[in-house]
């Protein structure tokens, strides 16, 4: 039977779930979690979290370096750890631990600032930034922009001094007269 001190001793973090553009690695990394507490709940007592590797740290930053590198692209939680030469579950651990953020997490963040960075320095439309930043579906880049940024992008645009820039090819002189 369990009791709340085993239950106390078990911290899930709090991650965002939801079907999105990565093909589910939101509910991997949910999974995993849930496997890690399951193993946890069956010792007798936890261990302490153990501190990643200089090694760890190392494949770390090189899933970083490649997350910066193909933000854009489909990255999946088990092809990072593959390239890591990890499992999944010790990937997103390890990653968790020297990021501060689980892969999901980053690869979203590092998403939506780039789009922020070109909602500021472009004309471009909304829908064509939100697909070029990799997100299949508008609605869902809208939400997380919001969740992220505290306001939608159009309000974001609109904030920026560069938005209010004449569109490209046109002079700022050409629309005063």
């Amino acid at each position: 039977m369990l009791t709340s001190t085993r239950l106390s001793a078990i911290s899930l973090q709090p991650v965002a779930v939801g079907i999105d553009d990565e093909g589910g690695v939101a509910f991997e990394e949910l999974a995993l979690r849930f496997a890690g507490a399951a193993v946890a709940l069956s010792a007798d007592k936890r261990a302490p979290p153990r501190q990643p590797s200089a090694r760890d740290e190392r494949r770390v930053s090189e899933a970083v370096r490649r997350i910066e590198r193909e933000a854009e692209a489909p990255l999946s939680l088990a092809a990072l750890a593959d390239e890591a030469g990890l499992s999944p579950y010790h990937f997103l651990r390890s990653f968790a631990q020297v990021a501060g953020v689980t892969p999901h997490q980053y690869v979203l963040r590092t998403r939506l600032y780039r789009a922020a960075l070109r909602l500021r320095r472009t004309r471009e439309p909304i829908t064509q930034i939100a697909y070029g930043a990799g997100f299949n579906d508008l609605s869902t880049f809208n939400r997380r922009f919001r969740r992220l940024m505290g306001m939608s992008p159009g309000a974001y645009r609109a904030q920026a001094p560069l938005a209010r820039a004449t569109a490209p090819g046109r002079s700022a002189r050409s629309g005063s007269r």
